[in-house]
């Protein structure tokens, strides 16, 4: 979900529109929206939990883990003693952490 607060542009008819939402609304639907959205993406991610995944590692960082995206775009780690970078490989999704797949 990509979340955009609406604001005035200058020499628009829309600045001189009435009943302008006021900017605190404004903030506070962006702040509900961005909870509902994260809310809903740690649902999507847990029900991946036990699934193989195909994921095209991208790079290794410095805790040991290659990181990569999933066709739709998903993030994934794993632990390998090979080197996974450039390569797409099947893995099986053990946990959700911090928005990101964790595989072995």
């Amino acid at each position: 979900m990509h979340i955009f607060k609406y604001s005035v542009r200058r020499g628009t008819k829309a600045e001189k529109m009435e009943n302008q939402v006021p900017v605190e609304l404004k903030e506070e639907r962006s702040r509900m929206l961005l909870a509902l959205s994260n809310q809903n993406e740690k649902a999507y991610l847990e029900n991946m939990i036990g699934k193989s995944i195909k994921v095209l590692w991208e790079e290794k960082d410095t805790d040991g883990f290659y990181k990569g995206h999933t066709a739709n775009y998903m993030m994934a780690k794993i632990q390998s003693q090979e080197n996974l970078v450039n390569q797409l490989t099947e893995a099986t999704v053990i946990k959700q952490e911090n928005f990101m797949l964790v595989c072995y």
